[in-house]
């Protein structure tokens, strides 16, 4: 069992971190006070309060409210797998075998996963500004027109200014750099690159992530799974650009992980399981 633990202990920081490297919405996440309070059920601490009243020179203040409790929500997606290498190979390659294994399934397999889904449920969200669906023609869509009509819609509802991000396909990215025009002189190399646009950190998703509805492909026959993975909606459409705010884009991180060695002394295996909304 010390060599389970020490295995799990050994690779959970590098699966972190290249989970973190390699997430694009990961930079949502805010620093919430979750409490868990069944096998899918979390709760998340909320407040609300009354805006300002009319100041009466004999009564004084008016007596305002102020509501603070936990707000449950269900975590509808619980996912997992069991992936597998044999123990002399991992000893063989100094535990390469076992480690290019769960790096590889965290960068292309959980990563990819877990932002399409974000990204759907985003487009989904009721109460949102939405433009009617249309495809971007490169260098005849006026791009920089349409993200500041989306600018526009969130300033005229609050939305600060600053964590404002700018998640655009590959297509749309293309659009809003033909738009722009560069003076270059006296220099080694031209960047095209559009990393800040208007203050708003600008994130290029690849198109299989970003898409208005998904689907969790799977297929189990005799408790092995035939496929599992991500699955586009034919109803759904590609995206183009989504406008966030950190101020709002609270994104719950998985709910746990657990990538450890199965008592087998013959395999090592690699559990994974993720669960959020």
């Amino acid at each position: 069992m010390a060599n389970v633990i020490a295995l799990a202990e050994k690779y959970l920081p590098i699966l972190d971190e290249i989970y973190k490297r390699e997430s694009l919405t990961d930079i949502l996440l805010k620093d919430l006070t979750v409490r868990y309070t069944g096998a899918n059920k979390i709760e998340v601490f909320e407040t609300a309060m009354d805006g300002l009243a009319d100041y009466d020179r004999n009564n004084g203040f008016v007596k305002g409210s102020v509501t603070s409790g936990w707000q449950g929500y269900e975590l509808t997606q619980d996912r997992g797998i069991s992936l597998s290498v044999d123990a002399m190979d991992n000893e063989e390659t100094i535990g390469m075998a076992f480690g290019t294994l769960s790096g590889e399934f965290v960068r292309t397999k959980e990563v990819p996963e877990l932002d399409a889904y974000r990204f759907a449920k985003m487009a989904s969200a009721t109460g949102i500004g939405a433009a009617t669906p249309a495809d971007i023609t490169v260098g005849t869509t006026d791009v920089p027109g349409l993200i500041e009509e989306g600018e526009e819609y969130m300033g005229d509802n609050e939305v600060t200014r600053e964590g404002k991000i700018l998640f655009v396909s590959e297509k749309c990215y293309r659009g809003l750099k033909s738009k722009i025009t560069r003076i270059v002189a006296n220099e080694n190399g031209i960047d095209h690159n559009v990393e800040v646009y208007n203050d708003m950190r600008v994130v290029r998703v690849p198109k299989n992530r970003f898409n208005t509805a998904i689907s969790f492909g799977f297929r189990i026959l005799r408790r092995e799974f035939i496929h599992a993975g991500l699955v586009h909606i034919a109803s759904g459409n590609d995206l183009e650009f989504i406008l966030e705010s950190r101020q709002f884009g609270a994104v719950h991180a998985p709910a746990g992980a657990s990538k450890t060695p199965d008592p087998d002394p013959d395999r090592l295996f690699f559990l994974f399981r993720s669960s959020h909304f």
